[in-house]
């Protein structure tokens, strides 16, 4: 619903104006109804449209628009007044004001003209949405808008925070400080302008208001580019929790670290309880990251869900979205940190359950066969040899096992050795040569194209980095 603010300096005519007509038919709240002119000022942020007298003895209307404009030239003002003077007219035109009704109005005026004026609001709201849309990205991407939502402000104020919060009008201005919202989506980020010498004062009022990331204190319009991208290096996860940017220290992604996390992801997959794949995911992006570390760890995360998929053959039937690049997208643009692991949990209890349907599914002698496959991986094992201990057709049992495990013995073996070496590499002082050995491979250089060919990367570089770490 659209947001409405009424001021009159008669107390009668505030009252009867909110009665006169059902305002919420039209698609308005009344969130302001008021005989002082500095309640409108603290509370414009709130609402869409006024509806002002024009003679008052604190603060005339033309006066009270003309404020109220310089910080938000987008809202819609009436004036209604008792004074056939077309002086006023003109001067509410020349201060932005849209309409000039004249008291005392009748419910089908007043009507008539908010619908008029419903329409008005709601394609200037979607025109700036799109612009602000627009600007946001371009200050994601470092470059200054030049009519970037209140640059007169930046020019004039001596110092400024920008500050991103969960919701957009989380934080208001005070005698002391002034603060503006600048973006509503995809992120709300606002900004608190005060003089150098309250610096100290405007950080520790912003850190007790309910925000998520405060950023490095700017100085005119040329630092709004450094201070509005230094808010994108940090992903929130736990939205009561306020950094300072000017004392945060990124924690960098341990790569090695990451690896066994995706291994252990395998392994708590592959249990009935989806509870322990939910407990590692949350375990897993619990830390403050920067925005490159988490997108890299999201990556691994969405690349170990998809190997899942395929070494498990396991078809995702009411996804929209199937290729890593797709999945990287939805993610990474989501508003918040928090947002985009949702997604992660979402997509894995998807294939928890679809592998679970299907394991059961399994008919015994499959059961018993990958059980033997994981006690004797190490050795030069064959369809042959497994089909004599089954007592089955090795050609019959290679079919089964396809239509059933989703992929040919030979991959199913190698996916096995594949997961075993990297637990090595990762958990072990063994040279590389004899954890090829001891996974199953002779030839070294062999194990090296398959473990490349598999992950994507070779045994070297998970060896380095844990010698690094």
């Amino acid at each position: 619903m659209w947001k409405l603010a009424i001021i009159d300096d008669e107390k009668m005519i505030v009252e009867g104006l909110q009665v006169l007509v059902d305002w919420s038919d039209l698609g308005i709240e009344i969130v302001c109804a008021t005989t002082d002119p500095t309640v409108i000022l603290d509370q414009y942020q709130n609402f869409d449209m006024l509806l002002s007298d024009v003679q008052m003895p604190v603060m005339t209307g033309i006066e009270l628009v003309k404020q109220i404009k310089n910080k938000k030239p987008e809202l819609e003002c009436l004036f209604l007044s008792g004074y056939d003077d077309f002086s006023y007219a003109q001067q509410g035109m020349q201060v932005g004001v849209s309409k000039y009704l004249l008291k005392p109005v009748n419910e089908a005026e007043i009507v008539k003209t908010f619908q008029v004026v419903i329409e008005k609001v709601a394609k200037k709201y979607e025109q700036n949405r799109l612009i602000k849309q627009q600007q946001y990205e371009q200050l994601k991407r470092g470059q200054l808008v030049d009519q970037m939502p209140y640059s007169n402000l930046f020019e004039q104020s001596e110092a400024f925070y920008l500050f991103s919060a969960g919701e957009f009008g989380a934080v208001s201005s005070t005698e002391q400080f002034q603060v503006v919202w600048l973006f509503e989506v995809p992120k709300a980020i606002g900004v608190c302008f005060f003089k150098r010498e309250n610096m100290q004062a405007a950080k520790a009022y912003l850190y007790e208001q309910p925000i998520q990331v405060l950023s490095p204190h700017g100085q005119g319009i040329n630092d709004v580019v450094s201070c509005f991208k230094s808010l994108h290096e940090v992903v929130i996860l736990h939205e009561q929790q306020t950094i300072l940017l000017e004392e945060f220290q990124s924690v960098q992604l341990d790569f090695t670290m990451a690896l066994q996390w995706i291994e252990k992801l395998h392994h708590v997959l592959l249990q009935d309880d989806f509870e322990m794949t939910h407990q590692l995911i949350v375990h897993m992006f619990k830390e403050q990251y920067s925005k490159n570390d988490f997108d890299d760890l999201l990556l691994l995360v969405i690349l170990a869900i998809q190997q899942f998929c395929v070494s498990h053959h396991l078809v995702w039937e009411n996804m929209q979205v199937q290729t890593v690049h797709e999945m990287h997208m939805v993610v990474s643009s989501s508003a918040t940190g928090q947002q985009a692991v949702e997604q992660l949990l979402v997509w894995l209890q998807d294939i928890h359950t679809i592998f679970h349907a299907k394991v059961t599914s399994y008919p015994p002698i499959i059961h018993r066969v990958v059980q033997i496959i994981d006690q004797t991986y190490q050795q030069d094992i064959s369809l042959k040899t497994l089909s004599q201990e089954v007592n089955m057709n090795s050609s019959y049992l290679g079919q089964i096992f396809k239509e059933e495990i989703g992929v040919n013995f030979n991959a199913y073996v190698n996916q096995i050795r594949m997961e075993k070496a990297q637990e090595l590499l990762l958990h072990s002082h063994l040279k590389i040569n004899q954890i090829a050995a001891e996974v199953g491979f002779q030839d070294n250089s062999y194990f090296y194209r398959k473990f490349k060919t598999y992950y994507g990367y070779c045994p070297n570089t998970v060896r380095k980095k844990q010698i690094d770490v």
